[in-house]
């Protein structure tokens, strides 16, 4: 016995020298391949970005509009741009979206860590998933960005992890620590309901003894993870008229949006080289028997809730199984009454990515553990030369995604952007200027300008013609007849979803300046000063 449990101790102790290991791994190569310029800043970025400032200066929970105008943040969460706030007061915002970047991907690689060792009791498969997260070129790209899913992914991730220990323990504080996490998720996207959801169903399915007490346990996780959010939704509402800045409409979700997706998920487990159509087929059988698998297993977890057996059966399979159910139909949701423009790339599908990777290894593990069968070991060896290959082929598309972004850098912190000879023309100008772009993100976010924003022709959020912009185009031509206005057109951005076409914005405008990267117009009547200058 005294040998059982010095191995168990020293079991542990790996694991825990792992966790430490695969964090400031994760930290170093994340840091490494941002220290030069910092993670990908996108127009999303500098609506978090503007809030985080904001609220430093005051202004509360706000961000910038054209002209510099302060306006309510609204159409996202506060909790992402309340964490730049926070580091920011230290260290300045810029450099707490950097350092935060950093700290999310350790504590990411370590919640898939510790959620593979929740479903499986092994240190080695465990780490191992960890190493395979860590490498993980999807995981990478998105903390390489100036965005909420890293925070996203930790909330949901510890929600998870917690959860999963209250169906094997029912220790209350576990159940109110897990609903928090489910809250921070909340307030980190509005996709985060589908993490509070996932909570509900497990406790009403997967919790052990009468309806009752589940239904009692379901009210206290939903009450202590939406009130915050219940608060948000109010507070947005008494400012602004509306819960979340976003209108309902009804667009059906198409066969192309389901392609895209499924196209995105393809290249999770195939070569972008595959065909297309082979690749939608094979992805869509493979969906196919997963769902049939869930299903089954759902029905086999609720009858074991039923009969209060639960500490005997593994929660987390179901329980990431469930979530990825959940925010699959939350997003087809979402983009059929409210957001039909909303891409479906790696960017949005991560969590499902990250809920595949934990049911994979956990699965494998189990297979491998099932007892003495014929070919056990050819299995095992299968499975390691497996292993191998996708640490490989990750770990070279990762070190080509760290090598870009060490080099270039991307988005608007690139190198591009920060040696734009507009941009450097804009900088010695007067804050004050009255400025329309299309690109106004980038001109607020590298010079400070408060840019206006061409008009859209089509609203890509809708699916519709912006009846408002003739009589908007207007008041921009009416602005820019002020002495000190400039129409700022970039080469690279000025064919966008939406936007019109430059004879259409340029119409009735000189060309003051002109360089590789762009051109800037005036009114006729303001060439003078360009001339002399």
């Amino acid at each position: 016995m005294e040998g059982i449990t010095n191995f168990a101790h020293k079991n542990r102790n790996i694991l825990w020298l792992g966790l430490a290991v695969l964090f400031v791994l994760a930290m170093s190569l994340n840091r490494f391949a941002t220290w030069n310029w910092g993670v990908e800043v996108s127009d999303d970025s500098i609506f978090y970005i503007s809030a985080a400032e904001n609220f430093l200066k005051g202004d509360g929970i706000s961000r910038i509009g054209g002209g510099n105008a302060i306006k309510p943040l609204t159409h996202f969460p506060p909790l992402y741009p309340l964490s730049l706030s926070f580091l920011g007061y230290f260290i300045g915002v810029r450099e707490a979206v950097d350092w935060w970047a950093a700290i999310f991907l350790g504590i990411n690689t370590v919640l898939i860590t510790l959620l593979i060792f929740q479903g499986t009791k092994s240190t080695g498969a465990s780490l191992l998933g960890g190493m395979l997260a860590i490498v993980s070129p999807l995981l990478l790209s998105t903390h390489f960005e100036a965005m909420s899913e890293p925070l996203y992914l930790s909330s949901t991730l510890a929600s998870f992890l917690l959860l999963a220990g209250y169906l094997r323990n029912r220790k209350n504080w576990y159940l109110i620590v897990a609903a928090v996490a489910a809250s921070f998720a909340y307030l980190t996207r509005y996709i985060g309901v589908s993490v509070l959801l996932t909570g509900l169903l497990s406790l009403l399915f997967l919790y052990p003894g009468l309806y009752r007490t589940r239904f009692k346990k379901a009210v206290l996780f939903g009450t202590v993870a939406f009130i915050p959010n219940l608060l948000w939704y109010l507070r947005n509402y008494l400012l602004t008229g509306s819960f979340t800045n976003r209108v309902l409409s009804f667009h059906p979700v198409s066969q192309d949006k389901v392609n895209e997706g499924l196209l995105s998920i393809s290249e999770w487990i195939f070569p972008q080289t595959m065909p297309n159509g082979l690749r939608l087929g094979l992805v869509s059988i493979i969906l196919l028997i997963a769902i049939g698998g869930f299903v089954v297993e759902f029905v086999d977890r609720t009858k074991v809730g039923s009969s209060g057996d639960m500490d005997k059966r593994n929660p987390v399979p179901i329980l990431v199984a469930l979530h990825v159910g959940v925010y699959g139909g939350l997003l087809i949701t979402s983009l059929t009454f409210f957001d039909i423009s909303t891409r479906l790339n790696n960017r949005i599908l991560i969590p499902l990515y990250v809920m595949f990777l934990i049911l994979g290894v956990i699965s494998i593990h189990r297979i491998l553990t099932l007892g003495t069968f014929p070919l056990r070991k050819i299995l095992y060896l299968a499975c390691a030369l497996l292993f191998t290959a996708v640490m490989l082929v990750y770990a070279f598309r990762s070190w080509d995604l760290v090598r870009v972004m060490r080099e270039t850098g991307s988005g608007y912190s690139s190198a591009a952007w920060r040696n734009s000879e507009v941009i450097a023309i804009l900088k010695g100008l007067d804050s004050e200027w009255i400025v329309y772009s299309n690109e106004a993100f980038p001109v607020y976010y590298l010079t400070g300008m408060g840019a206006y924003g061409i008009p859209e022709k089509y609203d890509p959020v809708k699916s519709e013609e912006r009846e408002d912009f003739q009589s908007s185009m207007m008041v921009m031509r009416e602005r820019l007849k002020s002495l000190n206005s400039a129409l700022v057109v970039f080469h690279q951005g000025y064919l966008r979803e939406g936007m019109p076409t430059l004879d259409e914005i340029a119409e009735g405008f000189v060309i003051a300046r002109e360089s590789r990267d762009g051109v800037i117009f005036v009114d006729p009547g303001n060439l003078d000063y360009w001339e002399s200058n």
